[in-house]
């Protein structure tokens, strides 16, 4: 479900015309996400 999550947003940031190449969609489990709140989306540039 995170997976489809963060391919939803790629598509988004696709659509608004980012370059798929500075585009890495990363989906973190549970268990490694100890300090991330669930279903937050993190972008850097």
């Amino acid at each position: 479900m995170g997976k489809e999550r963060a391919n939803a947003v790629k598509g988004l940031f696709l659509e608004l015309g980012v370059d798929e190449k500075q585009l890495v969609v990363l989906s973190v489990g549970e268990r490694h996400n100890n300090f991330i709140p669930k279903r937050t989306v993190m972008q850097g540039y």
